[in-house]
């Protein structure tokens, strides 16, 4: 058999399966904790249904998610409640801007799509995570991350057929249609976490989670809450961005000041700014590198 047709073999093949690949997006750690408990998927044959099982699980779950992550999880709320806030002081102008004398940018419906669904996405994905079912939630946080950078992109670009092609439904190649027409920054950062978290989303031997209870035996979930956590707070900041640099114009800024509450909104952003700060305390180089990257001046080929 001559060595083009051989088949792949894993060196790996014969090991105990492994479900998470080498990650740069967390801080340090010193959470090792470890429990066997009726609530774990076991095969059994006696025992709790299996649904019974799982309902229980994430009630303990939820219980040491919000003990453990207290402080974490309650920053992201305030982040999620602050950029709501911060949002509807402009909505007004983001749906009728024009009419106002207020310039709207040309792609608005991908910008704000791009924001709405976000929140969407990362608080369903922060409440499965909560509840312990980290892997349900990356292939979300993923589709958030792609509407992110879609957007942004279209937004330096208004003139390229990805924006109309978002409008009709007709599918593109995030690496084709949008990275490889990223100049600046190296899209290296983009391109790795993308990559893992398809890894997560796919049916690759890293996606969804071996157990649904995070202190079944042989399974610590620890490390997986966390870092989820981490990639909810990268995307909060890059959709922060999104908001006050692309959605929101300088004419809106001047309308909002002007005509509303001006000093709430410099208040609001004042709590923001404090919160990614306290998250990127607890954040890797990788995750710290990808939202410098996203909130960078993008130079992109037209």
């Amino acid at each position: 058999m001559s060595s083009n047709n051989k088949k792949y073999r894993s060196q790996a093949r014969d090991e105990y399966i492994r479900f998470a690949p080498k990650i740069d997006f967390l801080g340090d750690s010193k959470a090792k904790q470890s429990e066997n408990n009726i609530y774990s998927m076991n095969y059994k044959i006696n025992g709790l249904f299996l649904t019974k099982r799982f309902s229980q699980a994430l009630i303990h779950n939820h219980e040491k998610t919000e003990k453990i992550f207290n402080q974490r999880i309650q920053r992201i709320t305030h982040t999620f409640d602050l950029q709501h806030e911060l949002i509807s002081h402009y909505f007004g102008l983001i749906l009728g801007g024009n009419c106002l004398g207020a310039q709207v940018s040309p792609v608005i419906k991908i910008l704000f799509s791009g924001f709405h669904k976000s929140t969407v996405n990362l608080l369903s994905a922060l409440d499965l995570t909560r509840k312990g079912l980290h892997g349900a939630a990356r292939p979300i946080i993923r589709q958030s991350f792609e509407s992110l950078i879609t957007a942004k992109y279209c937004s330096i670009d208004n003139q390229s057929d990805v924006y109309d092609r978002w409008i009709d439904g007709i599918n593109f190649s995030l690496i084709k249609a949008v990275l490889n027409k990223i100049k600046k920054p190296d899209t290296e950062n983009f391109r790795e976490f993308w990559k893992l978290m398809s890894q997560f989303t796919h049916s690759s031997v890293y996606a969804s989670q071996p157990d649904f209870y995070y202190y079944a035996e042989s399974n610590n979930y620890l490390e997986d809450i966390r870092l989820n956590l981490i990639f909810i707070e990268m995307m909060m900041e890059c959709k922060y961005h999104l908001l006050i640099s692309h959605i929101i114009t300088s004419s809106m800024r001047y309308y909002q000041s002007y005509y509303g509450d001006g000093e709430r909104v410099k208040k609001l952003k004042q709590l923001l700014k404090y919160n990614y700060s306290e998250s990127k305390k607890q954040m890797g180089s990788g995750g710290k590198s990808l939202i410098k990257d996203y909130r960078s001046s993008w130079i992109v080929k037209i």
